[in-house]
Parts: C-alpha cells; structure tokens; sequence
C-alpha cells in the first residue's frame, strides 16, 4: 500500500508541476503597471509586433509604451502578452533572455532553487522521467520513478532530490541537496 502513495504523490506533484509550467503571460488586470526602474517589459500585440521599454500610463482601456522609436499609446484590447525582464536583461540595447534551465545542467543541478511554484518536467534517457517544483524560492523539491517495461511496479526505482538554497546572487549561489533513490522490495521491505 505504502508503495501506492507514492507513486500517487509522485503523479500530484506531475500534475502540479504541468499546470504551473502552462501559466500564460496574458496582461490580466493589475499586470499591466509601470515598472520599477530595475525592470524592462517587453509588449507584443495581436498582430505580432513586439517592443522593448517600458509602460508609462495606464488608464481603463489605454496604455502609454515608451520604447526607443518613442512614446505610444495603445489600446488595451491589442495587447496580446506583456512580460517583465529586469534591467539587467539588456546587452547593448538586445533583449536576452533568462536562462530557462538556470537551476540544473545535463544531469545534475546547480546552485540555484527554482523560484516558488515554478516547475519542470525531465526524462533521462528515457526510463528515468524526473519532476521537479520550487515550494519557495529558496527549497525546490524533485523526484520520480523508472519506466522500465515490467508489469511490477516494485521492481522500479524512487528517487527524490530535495534541494535547499542558502546563497543566491546575480553571478553566483550556493545550495545543499541529496538524491534518494531505491527499489522497494529490494532489501526485503515492501
């Protein structure tokens, strides 16, 4: 039975994981506010078009966009997706993107956490899918368990990675974690 619970826990956590990794970027509401001066955002309207500054005003069906060709106003209706970098984001007047795999590399992670309720989805080399979700910015918990081709379940493995972050700066972090891993049943349990 115990066995169950796990692989049920493991498949809420999947579940959680997939409905954080599908979060649309879509201005809702108090989304579209001017920045800080430590921020950029980028906007892109229903036809396509993006620009790289940041909103100045914002009234009940306007905003006012200042980018490098100058100030504009548009309306809130032709507003597809509106998302915020910090300034840092900027080389040489380009946007670059994040990192999306900031916290691990091929196989193992590195130093930083997952930011709270962010998530992914992994599979190593086909037989070991892995998931793993930031619970705070600083404690990410991953896991998962083997698909190797058998009708018994106690003949997979578990593994968990918890991972806590004590250090995080723009250039470097440090952080603690450990890899479980087992196969019920293998020392006479379960």
């Amino acid at each position: 039975m115990r066995l169950h619970a796990v692989a049920a826990a493991f498949g809420v956590a999947f579940l959680a994981c997939s409905g954080a990794a599908s979060a649309q970027t879509q201005p809702k509401g108090d989304s579209l506010r001017v920045p800080d001066s430590l921020h950029i955002q980028r906007l892109t309207t229903r036809d396509g078009s993006t620009m790289v500054g940041r909103i100045t005003a914002v009234d009940e069906t306007t905003v006012r966009f200042a980018s490098d060709m100058g100030e504009t106003t548009i309306p809130l209706d032709r507003i597809r997706e509106l998302r915020e970098f910090p300034l840092t984001a900027m080389h040489s007047g380009e946007l670059w993107f994040p990192t999306p795999n900031a916290n691990r590399l091929l196989f193992a992670p590195t130093g930083r956490s997952l930011r709270a309720g962010d998530g992914y989805f992994a599979d190593y080399e086909l037989f070991f899918p892995f998931v793993a979700y930031g619970i705070t910015d600083r404690i990410t918990i991953a896991g998962g368990v083997s698909l190797f081709p058998t009708n018994d379940i106690s003949k997979q493995v578990f593994y968990v990675g918890p991972k806590i972050g004590l250090i995080e700066r723009p250039n470097s972090a440090f952080s603690v974690g450990a890899l479980f891993a087992g196969v019920p049943g293998s020392n006479g349990g379960d």
